[in-house]
Formats: C-alpha cells, structure tokens, sequence
C-alpha cells in the first residue's frame, strides 16, 4: 500500500502545481479524524456494510476506494488488515466524479453513503500527522512477507485507540535533518477508470493545500509532553511511494530523498515492488504553531467540507 514523505525546497512557491490540464468534473470532502465513531467498526466487513459508523461516511467513503484499489484489485492486503492505527488520527480526503461517468466502477447492490447522490467516490489520500513511524534507514532494503488473514484481530475499541509513536529524532537524509516533524501523505489511491485524467493530482493538492491552511493539526494532537520539546513544523511533507507513482508525485513538486534508501512491497503475484522516499516543503509555514493567532482548532473544523 501506497504512503508517502513530501518536502518543499525555499525557493520553491507556496504550492508546487503541476501542468496545467483539464479539470474532471469532481467535489472534495474532507474528514477529518474519526477517531470518536471507529471504536464500533468491524474490520471483517467492508465499509458499505458498517451498521454502526453513520457519523463517518466520508471516511467509509475512503475505506471503499482503498478496498477496491489495494484489497480487490491490487491484492497486496486482505480486508481485515487494510486499515491500521493511523487511519483514526489521520485526515482523509475524497474526491467524487459525476454517478454516471463510469458506471462499470460501481458495485451492484453496494450501499456506500454517497451511492444514491449525483457524485460517487472515486478517490482518496490520507494525512497522516507527526510523530511519524521510524523510517527506512539510508539505503535499507526491506521485504515484507505476503499479508497473512490468520492473525487474531484487536476488537477495534482497542486497535483504532493504541498510542501514536512517540517523537524522536533520526538520521539524517539528503532532504531532511532528521530533527524537523513533518506530516506524510499516503493511501493515495484511484479506482481504475478515473485514472491519468488528473484526479490524482486534485488530491495532492487538496491534501497540500488543507495542511498549509491547518498549521496546528499535528500539533494540537501531541500529548502535553510532548508539546513542550517538539521542534516546530515548517512545511515538511513526506510520502512513500511505489517507484512507477513517483512521477505522479513529481509532477506535483516532490523530490526523491535517495538517502532514505528504497524497500520492497509484495503484490498478488508475490513479486517484490521497489518502493522510495519522496518528500516536499510547503513555504510560508514559518510560525511557531504554538503563536498562530487565529489558526483553525482541529475541535472547531466541521468533519466534512464539500466544496465543487
């Protein structure tokens, strides 16, 4: 599956947009984290069969591309194992196409939120806030086994509620001091049809831009400890990503970091995908996010923004 480190260089302008193209019709929706309304949810079902998580359809919105990309058709993670930790205190943005540009997308019988509106989803991207995961060591090669469905499952009151890493220092690379925090985009996914018709460029932006408009998300989710020691977030965004999507992330300002190193993801033939580091920095973000007057509260955002 698909994640991401992005990092913005100073000379670069506020936004990195890439070559101008036409605009697919779509809406964006954004929901941010449903932490609150996951602790009913089953993950030996998919999204369109949560009973009990109403308050989220956004996010079961996401869960149903995701299933469908990375569960369906790329097979490289069963269902009950395809959402983790993360997603509870992640944002997640949507985007939506016109019901009837390609019917032979949709699902009969599905019952997504969305299904009976005139825009259907069709694609997805998650912003995953500092602290961040320990990363790959420069130049590391990692293989990971073939996903497993035998595992005994964490009753999701527990899974969706176990502690964010906490925040440390690392090695250095070729664009990060390994002291900066910055947030990573992931779980980039389209359902086939809508792809190379600039929909994945929309999301990228839209997640680029909701991080630079949100300052203190990430901030304002550390525990109190960790509040105080920190370092400031100036822009930094990383991803990991596939080495065949790295164009689609260039195109939209992201550099590979080779000092990261590269690793190795399986698919459903069991054939080891190089995957790299990315990462891109947003310019303008240059206050401490403990003195931003006026910056939007996490608490007081709507869970869902649509716009056109």
């Amino acid at each position: 599956m698909t994640t991401s480190n992005l990092i913005l260089t100073a000379s670069s302008p506020t936004t990195s947009t890439p070559t101008p193209r036409i605009t697919p019709p779509h809406k964006l929706s954004i929901q941010l984290p449903p932490h609150p309304h996951v602790h009913t949810w089953n993950r030996h079902l998919p999204s369109y069969n949560q009973a009990h998580c109403s308050e989220i359809p956004i996010f079961k919105d996401a869960c149903y591309v995701r299933e469908q990309v990375f569960v369906h058709e790329q097979q490289v993670v069963p269902l009950v194992h395809h959402l983790d930790p993360d997603d509870a205190r992640s944002v997640h943005i949507v985007i939506y196409a016109p019901e009837n540009s390609e019917p032979e997308d949709i699902i009969s019988g599905d019952s997504r939120e969305s299904f009976q509106s005139k825009y259907v989803p069709v694609g997805t991207i998650r912003i995953l806030p500092y602290p961040d995961h320990a990363r790959p060591l420069p130049n590391s090669s990692i293989v990971a086994p073939p996903p497993t469905t035998n595992e005994e499952l964490l009753h999701s009151s527990i899974f969706f509620n176990l502690p964010p890493p906490a925040y440390e220092s690392t090695v250095s690379s070729a664009l990060h001091d390994g002291i900066e925090p910055y947030i990573r985009l992931g779980r980039l996914a389209l359902l086939p049809s809508y792809r190379g018709r600039g929909y994945a460029d929309l999301l990228i932006q839209a997640a680029l831009k909701w991080a630079s408009e949100n300052p203190r998300f990430s901030y304002e989710m550390l525990r109190e400890e960790e509040k105080k020691r920190v370092p400031e977030w100036r822009g930094l965004v990383c991803l990991h990503a596939r080495e065949k999507a790295v164009e689609t992330w260039g195109r939209n300002g992201f550099l590979v970091d080779e000092g990261m190193g590269t690793w190795w993801e399986y698919e459903n033939t069991q054939t080891p995908i190089r995957c790299m580091a990315l990462a891109h920095t947003i310019n303008g973000i240059i206050q401490k996010t403990q003195l931003l007057p006026g910056s939007p509260s996490v608490n007081n955002i709507p869970p869902t923004i649509f716009r056109q």
